[in-house]
């Protein structure tokens, strides 16, 4: 589970939003060439949409996600890779992200 910073309001006055909880865990691993998984999970209140990144906060890589869920992504088997759930509203947006090494 994740503790987030108190809830703050955004550029127009509105509320951004807070995570609940957050995870990334590594579901498989990277043996006999097979490509490895990472699941994500989370829970956010106050979101409007939920997108998933991968390398940046910018490398979108799923949008239209629900405000609690999990996802499985791919794990790059030769070097860690970290991964992003972004969480939106008209107040902002709220990032959490980890690193995953295979």
């Amino acid at each position: 589970m994740l503790t987030s910073p108190p809830q703050t309001a955004g550029d127009n006055g509105a509320l951004v939003p807070v995570f609940f909880g957050f995870s990334a865990t590594a579901t498989t691993g990277c043996a006999n060439a097979d490509p490895g998984t990472v699941e994500l999970k989370w829970e956010v209140i106050g979101t409007e949409s939920v997108s998933i990144a991968i390398g940046t906060d910018t490398q979108v890589f799923r949008t239209g996600e629900p405000p609690a869920g999990s996802l499985d992504v791919p794990l790059d088997c030769a070097a860690s890779s970290t991964y992003f759930v972004i969480a939106t509203n008209p107040g902002g947006r709220t990032v959490r992200s980890a690193t995953v090494a295979p």
